[in-house]
């Protein structure tokens, strides 16, 4: 698995926007096609020899294996085998989408030993892995529509493909989710008629797939947006489920963690559930479980309003991230903030400033106003503003002398400057209060 901000898992995120990418097996297609290797080759003529020739090759939309020809070792034995991709037409006319496997003969030559039909219109992405079980699993995600997605799990024996599972899922993940030494599939379903949504997951067993765990997800949730895998405390490791609620703009997350009793979702029918609700506008941006103070240990999310805006349409209020550690299958609050990932940056309310500062976005939402206000209408002094400027380019006129440089951020060539109007103002921050509540968010 790869690791981003130290301890998120990134999976091979499944997209629904799906461009069209083929080759077909005509002379035509061929021109259009990345121009193939000498084993692709070989494997596209024995394709050729099992089809006539008629067939187009389908390449995966997502992951980390994007190419019609993956060649692996899915069998255990000392040579590797090749999955091929391809659309055939059947004998009613209709397409389909057709999983080959090829293997070597006796003299070294690529041949098609078996073959099976997917289903859906396009390979969505391609997952390998042992499964705790040792040896090697595969999956293959297809479209079965724009909305609707279905795994299919195959173990590779003999010459035969054999189908452990399938399912049509939400999401889908391989990885360590419980810090146990080992690999589990997850698929994560949601069934929005039925307001039921699971976490399912799966080992290998045997000759097939064993359902490890099988957890609710809140009642609610019709779309799985994120999946963050990474250290709650120092013993304990979860698997923290982002979800949108119900196609609104609000989202949760569900927190799983394992327990002599098994898997547990803490959240699900508890009042944990309320905390890491995220209402999301125009001015108030999305955030998932992260590492926010690189301790190598994850905060769950939720958003308050900022002061002023309770009786403002919730469409036009300004609220706060609200991170919060977990411990004893408890919350606590650890930091209030602005979060700007489409700007990169987070900055840290004081604790001297809660319940006294409000805030307003500015220079068409690029910059953000401190107020001294309980009441947003009220509003008069301004304690600080921070100004977004692209990194190089001549500074704005807006910037003071003594505007105060917070940072930069790299990835987005963009720099950042506090202004402080009145720095006699007793919530006046000062320069070291102002680089300890700012911080860039790296891409």
């Amino acid at each position: 698995m790869n690791l981003t901000n130290k301890s998120r898992v990134l999976f091979c995120v499944l997209s629904l926007c799906f461009l069209a990418s083929c080759v077909s097996s005509d002379v035509t297609g061929l021109l259009r096609a990345p121009r193939l290797s000498d084993e692709q080759r070989a494997i596209y003529d024995a394709l050729s020899a099992n089809t006539d020739g008629v067939f187009t090759l389908k390449y995966p939309r997502s992951g980390d294996y994007r190419s019609a020809f993956l060649i692996q070792d899915i069998d255990g034995d000392p040579e590797t085998e090749a999955l091929a991709f391809i659309e055939v037409q059947g004998e009613d006319g209709a397409r389909l989408l057709t999983l080959s496997v090829l293997d070597r003969d006796g003299e070294g030559n690529w041949r098609n030993t078996d073959d099976f039909t997917l289903g859906g219109t396009d390979v969505d992405s391609v997952y390998f892995s042992t499964l705790s079980g040792g040896r090697t699993v595969f999956a293959v995600t297809s479209v079965l529509s724009s909305d609707e997605r279905n795994a299919s799990v195959f173990r590779y024996r003999g010459g035969e493909l054999h189908s452990l599972l399938s399912r049509t899922f939400s999401y889908i993940g391989v990885g360590d989710f419980f810090g146990t030494g080992g690999e589990q599939l997850l698929l994560v379903r949601c069934d929005s008629a039925a307001k039921q949504s699971w976490a399912e997951f799966y080992v290998q067993s045997g000759t097939g797939l064993e359902m490890w765990a099988n957890v609710s997800i809140d009642s609610y949730a019709d779309e799985i947006t994120d999946v963050t895998v990474g250290k709650l405390n120092d013993v304990t490791t979860g698997t923290m489920v982002t979800f949108r609620r119900e196609a609104t703009d609000v989202y949760g997350t569900d927190v799983l963690v394992r327990t002599d009793k098994g898997i547990v979702n803490v959240c699900y029918h508890t009042q944990n559930a309320a905390l890491t609700i995220r209402r999301v506008n125009n001015l108030t941006e999305l955030s998932n479980p992260l590492d926010i103070n690189n301790d190598g240990i994850i905060e769950l999310t939720g958003t308050v309003d900022f002061p002023g805006y309770e009786n403002i349409d919730p469409s036009q209020r300004l609220r706060m991230t609200v991170w919060r550690g977990f411990s004893m299958s408890r919350f606590t609050e650890k930091y209030y903030g602005y979060y700007a990932a489409s700007q990169g940056y987070v900055f840290f309310i004081p604790p001297r400033w809660q319940g006294n500062v409000t805030a307003r976005l500015t220079d068409n939402g690029t910059s953000i106003e401190f107020l001294k206000a309980k009441r947003i209408d009220e509003a008069n002094d301004v304690v600080l503003k921070i100004i977004v400027q692209p990194s190089g380019s001549p500074l704005s006129d807006e910037l003071p002398d003594d505007a105060f440089f917070l940072g930069e951020n790299k990835t987005l060539k963009k720099s950042y400057y506090a202004v402080t109007p009145n720095h006699k103002l007793p919530l006046a921050l000062t320069e070291t209060e102002l680089k300890n509540a700012f911080k860039t968010l790296e891409q």
